[in-house]
């Protein structure tokens, strides 16, 4: 959402944190051409909450008129004093029709509240009032508070209001797909390592049965064919059964590799005893000796 902010004092800079942080597009007019070149160049107030930083999503501008060409809903964060100073310097023509304002006062001499001095110049603007027990600092900060937003009737803190809610249910819909992401990819490493470390069980069960084949049998074998055998084991390691599966097509080598199979009861035990399979598969090639 795009948001003008008239007046670069604590309160107009503090709500410009705020809703830069929230992800809005914010420019933040101020009357002080020093004072917008520095948030420009610094990304700091020079003089408000210096130790806070403003966000990419917040400019700074000293052109009015392009202040209220940036959106159609504008924060009035001018004091109560400055309100008519401002409206009678307003261009005629501008984008801005629906005004915020977060003065809190009255016009001392005509006892008018600020949102009638807004109507007094733009009859026909949407106009709410931001008011709570609130402080600059503390919203910058990103401190709890708690504000409320009001009008005449006419919609205006309603749809401010809504297009909060919004915001805020998309906030919680990406954090949740966020969160639904992370936990697949925590899945996925975690199936992952352990792939790898009963590949890496069954690659020292491996290697002790072929310890245990001798090298003359594997040495006679024409080509590289495998030999599968499906292996029975006790959670101490000791074989069972063995069962060839599929024979590698040369019997010498087959009834070595049964052999070294019980030969090398018990066989070596996952690191991990959830690991542990009560039946194996084991190829053997005999290239892989």
């Amino acid at each position: 959402m795009k948001v003008a902010i008239l007046g670069a004092g604590s309160w107009g800079t503090a709500l410009a944190i705020h809703l830069g942080r929230a992800g809005h597009d914010v420019l933040l007019w101020s009357r002080d051409p020093a004072v917008t070149a520095h948030i420009q160049a610094k990304r700091t107030h020079p003089r408000r909450m210096r130790e806070t930083p403003l966000p990419a999503g917040v400019r700074a501008t000293a052109s009015l008129p392009e202040g209220l060409a940036h959106s159609e809903t504008a924060v009035i964060a001018v004091p109560c004093a400055s309100f008519r100073a401002l409206f009678e310097s307003m261009p005629e023509r501008g984008l801005a029709r629906r005004f915020l304002s977060t003065a809190k006062g009255i016009e001392p001499d005509t006892l008018r509240r600020m949102s009638e001095i807004i109507l007094e110049y733009r009859p026909a603007a949407s106009v709410a009032a931001l008011s709570g027990p609130t402080f600059a600092e503390g919203v910058a900060r990103g401190d709890p508070s708690a504000a409320v937003v009001a009008d005449a009737g006419g919609g205006f803190a309603r749809d401010l209001q809504a297009e909060r809610q919004m915001r805020e249910d998309l906030a919680r819909e990406q954090a949740a797909e966020q969160e639904r992401q992370m936990k697949e990819v925590a899945a996925r490493q975690q199936l992952a390592a352990r792939d790898r470390a009963l590949a890496a069980w069954q690659g020292r069960i491996r290697a002790k049965i072929r310890g245990n084949i001798p090298t003359q049998v594997v040495q006679e074998v024409t080509g590289n064919p495998e030999a599968i055998f499906d292996v029975a084991l006790l959670p101490t390691g000791e074989v069972l059964t063995v069962r060839m599966r599929k024979s590698s097509g040369n019997r010498a080598y087959d009834e070595a590799i049964e052999r070294a199979i019980l030969k090398s009861s018990p066989l070596p035990r996952p690191d991990q005893p959830s690991l542990f399979r009560r039946e194996l598969e084991l190829k053997f090639r005999p290239l892989d000796q």
